[in-house]
C-alpha cells in the first residue's frame, strides 16, 4: 500500500512540475506577445523614427528592442536589407562609443593609481622621518628621562607607527606586483 502511495505522490510531484513549467512558459509567451504587439510593423517611416531613437542615450534600450523584434519577426529582407544595416550600424556606434568611455575610465583609473602611489611614498618619507625621533631616543638612551606612563606611550606609538609603515609598504608591493603582471598580461596579448 505504501510502495502503490509513494507511486502516486511523485505522479502528483510531476504534474505539479508540469504544471509550474507549462505556466511559466505561457507567461513568457504572454510576455514576448505583448511586447510584440506593442512594436510597430516595418516601415521605412518607422525605420526613420527608430534611428532617431537609437542614436538617443535616453531611447537607446527601447529602440534596440524593436529592432530585435524586427529581426525576430524575419521583417529584413534583401530590399531592406540596406535599412537595417543602417539600424545596425547605429547600434555599432554604440559599441564604439562605449569602447571609448572604457578607455577613459582605464586612463583614469591609471592616473588614480600613480598618484595613490605617489602619496603612498608621501607618506613613507613622513614616517621615516617621524622615526628618526624614536631612533634618536633610542640612540640617545633617553629612556631614563621619562616616567614610566611615557615609557609605554612611546614604545606604542613606536609600534603603531612601525606598523602602519609596514602595511603601507605591503600595500604598494601589492600594488606593484599587480601593475606588473598586468603589464606582462598586455605585452602577452600583443
Amino acid at each position: 500500500m505504501e510502495k502503490h502511495f509513494d507511486q502516486w505522490s511523485s505522479c502528483d510531484d510531476n504534474m505539479e512540475i508540469q504544471i509550474d513549467s507549462s505556466h511559466d512558459e505561457t507567461c513568457v509567451n504572454a510576455e514576448r506577445s505583448f511586447v510584440y504587439n506593442s512594436i510597430p510593423l516595418y516601415s521605412e517611416e518607422e525605420a526613420q523614427a527608430l534611428a532617431k531613437r537609437l542614436d538617443n542615450d535616453e531611447t537607446f534600450k527601447e529602440a534596440m528592442k524593436i529592432l530585435i523584434a524586427w529581426l525576430e519577426r524575419g521583417e529584413c529582407n534583401e530590399i531592406n536589407s540596406a535599412c537595417f544595416y543602417f539600424l545596425i550600424r547605429l547600434c555599432w556606434n554604440r559599441v564604439e562609443k562605449l569602447q571609448v568611455e572604457e578607455k577613459e575610465y582605464q586612463e583614469k583609473i591609471k592616473r588614480l593609481k600613480k598618484s595613490v602611489v605617489s602619496r603612498s611614498y608621501c607618506i613613507q618619507l613622513k614616517l621615516i622621518e617621524i622615526e628618526e625621533i624614536f631612533s634618536t631616543i633610542e640612540k640617545q638612551n633617553l629612556w631614563t628621562c621619562f616616567t614610566q606612563d611615557h615609557l609605554e606611550k612611546i614604545q606604542e606609538m613606536r609600534e603603531d607607527l612601525l606598523n602602519f609603515k609596514r602595511i603601507i609598504l605591503e600595500d604598494c608591493v601589492l600594488e606593484k606586483e599587480s601593475d606588473d603582471k598586468n603589464i606582462e598580461d598586455e605585452q602577452a596579448e600583443i
